[in-house]
Parts: structure tokens; sequence; C-alpha cells
């Protein structure tokens, strides 16, 4: 300057910040999103396949109607088991003569149960059509088919 000072300094230039440009504006990355996404909606299915209550019940309650004895009315489809028993903790059935008890694992669902043989991977849906009245429904790649039983 014109009496000997010197100009001022500029002040120092601000520290890059850690967050990302686009984060700043944008709030959260798309990318970012599509996960959240992703994982909500797995969450919402998960929560959705167990909302069912999982019950072995006991002789007689009234929480799943499946417990008692229940003989095949469609006596046509030799596929089907002649005889069915539901215990609190197995299954009985008998088809073409033989007799087999399974470990039984119910999944209780408003108007069908789905009962397994000791794992959820291989289960039958039971429907129940009427008040002494269930259907097993067979559901594979290679056939859908149902059996009906009433109840002794």
């Amino acid at each position: 300057m014109s009496d000997g000072t010197q100009p001022p300094t500029p002040p120092p230039p601000a520290p890059p910040s850690p967050i990302p440009p686009q984060v700043v504006t944008t709030g959260l990355r798309k990318s970012h999103l599509g996960l959240i996404l992703g994982v909500v909606i797995a969450l919402f299915f998960v929560i959705r396949m167990f909302s069912g209550s999982s019950s072995s019940g006991a002789p007689g309650s009234s929480d799943n109607p499946l417990i008692g004895s229940w003989t095949l009315a469609d006596t046509d489809k030799s596929y089907c088991g002649t005889h069915e028993q539901f215990k609190s903790d197995s299954t009985v059935e008998v088809k073409a003569g033989v007799t087999t008890t399974y470990p039984a694992i119910y999944l209780i669902k408003p108007g069908y149960v789905d009962v397994s043989e000791g794992n959820m991977a291989n289960y039958g849906q039971w429907d129940e059509t009427g008040p002494d009245e269930i259907t097993l429904r067979i559901n594979s790649l290679y056939v859908v088919a149902s059996c009906k039983y009433h109840r002794d």
C-alpha cells in the first residue's frame, strides 16, 4: 500500500469436508436408499411369514383345530391316507394299510394349518373347509391335488 503497510492476508482456506458434496445436497446416496429399502422389504416378508402362531397345541385345545382323528372322505383317491390322527407333538397316518408316525410342528393361520414333519422345509397345508371337515392341499411342481377328511 502507499503508506508502506502490507495488504491484509486472506483467511486460510477451509479444510475439506469429510462428507462428499453430493451427500450434503441430497441427504442420502441413492445406493444407500436402495439398500435401506431392500432391508425394510426383507424384514416385512420375514415378519409376515412368521405372523401365524406356531403351536404344538394340546389335545382338545381350541387353538389347533386339527387335533383329533380324521377319516378320508374322498375314498376314490389312492394317493391320500385313509386315516389321519393329529396329536400335540406328532401325526399318525394310515396309508395303503401302513401306519406311520411323524413328529409334528404346527403353524396355525386363520383358516388353515401348516403341518411339518419335523422341519418347515417339508410341510402340508390343511384347510378348515367345514366345522368337522379338513382338506389337505398337495401342491408341488408336478401335481396339484387335495384330500378331504371328516372328523371321527
